[in-house]
Parts: C-alpha cells; structure tokens; sequence
C-alpha cells in the first residue's frame, strides 16, 4: 500500500457534513444542480436541486437538497374539496423558489433551467433522515428589491 501524505486528524469526517445547521439565520446559496423530471406515486411532474451555501461564511460549501419540486397541476371536475385545495397550492414552493430566483417569465412560462447558477436566499430546517440529521431549505426568502407579482 502507497504511503498517503495527509494527517487523518485533519481530514473532515461524514459527521462534518451532516452538523445541524442554525435554523434561526437566514442562508444564500448558489443553486448548482437541477435535477431530471421525474413523476410521483401520483403522476405529477417534480425534479429537484442542489444547493451550495455561500453565506453565512462558518457555512460557505455546505451542499443542501430539495428532492421534491413539484410543477403545478390543474384541478379537475373530478377532484373533491381538498383536492382542488392541493392542485390550486401546488406550484406554490415551485413559485416561492422562482422568485427568490428573481426570475420574471413571461406569458409563455419560463424553462426551469433558468434556475441554474441563481443565487437565493433560504431558511432550512433540519430533519432526520435514515438516522442522520441533514439540513434542507425550509422557506425560499423574496429578494429585498422585490419581483413583479
């Protein structure tokens, strides 16, 4: 075996990446990655991003995900109360990331792509998932010059 010219004490651990994050600050980040559409159990259309933390500094590089960002759907004649409610509400965070974004669109829509390399604000919250606490975005936060609504 080659002989490996690091001290292990200074190499980061997995437990590193996995700190719970301050859930009481607000983060930017650098939206790095978008991932493919994809369908859910119930046929609607999401994809997903990854997320680089740029400030907080004590946080720059720290990587986040949002694996379910579902495009918004129409209600249907078919569809009960609280249905219609979930279809009407679906494009909600899809809106929220968009225009921290500060992406405009136009009466054609907008391609999704768009979101790439956009820098946003955020809160995360942090959660357990398959017995790690890992951080995720929580609230996407409106830019402070504000966006057409």
């Amino acid at each position: 075996m080659p002989r490996i010219p690091v001290n292990p004490q200074d190499l980061p651990t997995q437990g590193d990446r996995f700190k719970p994050l301050d859930e009481s600050i607000s983060y930017r980040g650098v939206i790095e990655l978008l991932g493919n559409m994809a369908k859910d159990k119930n046929d609607h259309e999401y994809f997903s991003i990854r997320i680089r933390i740029t400030e907080p500094e004590e946080f720059a590089n720290r990587v986040l995900y949002d694996n379910y960002i579902p495009l918004p759907w129409q209600p249907t004649n078919t569809m009960d109360a609280k249905q219609r409610q979930m279809a009407e509400q679906s494009g909600d965070k899809l809106g929220d990331i968009a225009r921290a974004a500060g992406i405009v669109g136009g009466p054609d829509g907008w391609d999704t792509d768009e979101l790439k390399d956009c820098e946003i604000t955020f809160t995360i919250s942090n959660e357990e998932y398959q017995g790690k606490i890992r951080a995720r975005p929580r609230d996407y936060l409106l830019p402070k010059d504000g966006v057409p609504f």
